[in-house]
């Protein structure tokens, strides 16, 4: 059965959510994120079902063993869902803030945390509930062959976090409820031709230091991988532009300090940011936060 996939992305809003107290800017939204699934007959589109989903936003993210905020997009245009994974497993980047990937156990150092295997998965919890279709990119060839081109870790999968799906962001995914994705991603394999590769061999380790100790993630074995003989083609649609700010702000920004009650940089100096991304010394200074980023020393622990 022939399928193909629209992901409106809704109203969005790329300008920077928080004031100069830390506070939330209001966003309004009158249409949210949603993604259709259509066939075609006689040269005609049938939308199949319609779902609530997620695009990116602004998220917390690590540099140099330093939280910022940094917006992750939801890329605009076509993609492919070239496999369905089921009970899949979440590898974390190096961008991940540990309190993401271990959670405390209640014992004393160097056992006070544990790797948070609910997270990472499988598990109806974990960062990709309980199936994934995974997207990729394309070009096509002289010759009509299709060439896949490097996996940018989008994907549409489940999520137990069941009330954030219609009111927050996610970063870059397009997240379904749980019990939706399964729904969906069963029915795609009942009517699409698929291979069983089965289950995933992976090799994933990260070593993190919090509060001086060393605590290690292992990951030996991912999910049960189904390969779609014909790709399904998606495509995700820029959606309706909000504010003043026309493309994603590339550069991360500092977090604001509630006890100093400014936002501040990692070597303490206090700045201000503006909706656009700005971000100014208090004497007016524009500073270049990538650079910074990237130049700083890495904290020698990562503090919770």
């Amino acid at each position: 059965m022939y399928f193909f996939v629209e992901l409106d992305r809704g109203d969005v809003w790329y300008e920077f959510p928080y004031d100069e107290h830390g506070n939330e800017r209001p966003q309004p939204l009158s249409l949210r994120p949603h993604l259709t699934i259509y066939t075609q007959w006689r040269s005609q589109r049938i939308p199949l079902a319609r779902f609530g989903t997620t695009i990116g936003g602004w998220r917390s993210e690590m540099i140099n063993g330093h939280i910022w905020w940094k917006y992750k997009n939801s890329p605009t245009g076509p993609a492919l869902w070239h496999q369905i994974v089921a009970a899949p497993v979440w590898l974390p980047p190096e961008s991940t803030p540990p309190q993401d990937i271990f959670i405390r156990t209640g014992k004393r150092h160097p056992r006070a945390y544990r790797p948070n295997l609910h997270e990472t998965g499988p598990s109806y919890a974990s960062a990709y509930g309980l199936v994934a279709a995974y997207h990729i990119r394309y070009s096509e060839l002289p010759d009509g062959r299709i060439r896949f081109e490097e996996d940018e870790g989008i994907r549409t999968h489940g999520s137990v976090d069941y009330l954030s799906i219609m009111r927050r962001h996610s970063h870059g995914c397009h997240r379904l409820h749980n019990h939706i994705a399964l729904r969906l991603m069963s029915f795609v394999l009942a009517h699409r031709r698929h291979i069983r590769v089965g289950q995933q061999t992976v090799e994933f380790r990260r070593d993190v230091l919090i509060d001086g100790f060393n605590y290690t993630l292992e990951l030996n074995q991912g999910g049960y991988v189904y390969q779609l003989i014909r790709p399904i083609p998606v495509m995700v649609l820029e959606g309706r532009i909000r504010g003043q700010v026309l493309t994603p702000i590339d550069h991360p920004i500092p977090r604001y300090d509630r006890k100093a009650r400014a936002y501040l940089l990692p070597d303490g100096r206090q700045v201000r940011v503006s909706p656009n991304g700005e971000v100014r010394t208090m004497d007016g200074e524009l500073v270049d936060t990538t650079l910074i980023a990237q130049s700083i020393k890495p904290s020698p622990f990562a503090q919770r």
